[in-house]
């Protein structure tokens, strides 16, 4: 009678959520540039908008 061997052994939630955090890790290391700059983009953008909209504000403000 022949034995199947597992070679590997069931897998917890712990573990399978340990591998999937490690992945993400290992991706954002070789992309974080790539992460970084799009970051930075979103950042200046935003932070141009919201300055453009309360720069904006102000002014009205002061004209009324």
């Amino acid at each position: 009678m022949f034995l199947k061997v597992n070679i590997f052994p069931r897998l917890t939630k712990k573990k399978k959520k340990m591998i999937a955090i490690k992945r993400v890790v290992q991706f954002v290391l070789e992309n974080f540039q790539y992460i970084y700059i799009c970051l930075h983009l979103i950042y200046t953008v935003t932070r141009g908008e919201y300055f453009h909209l309360y720069s904006y504000e102000t002014n009205t403000k002061y004209i009324k």
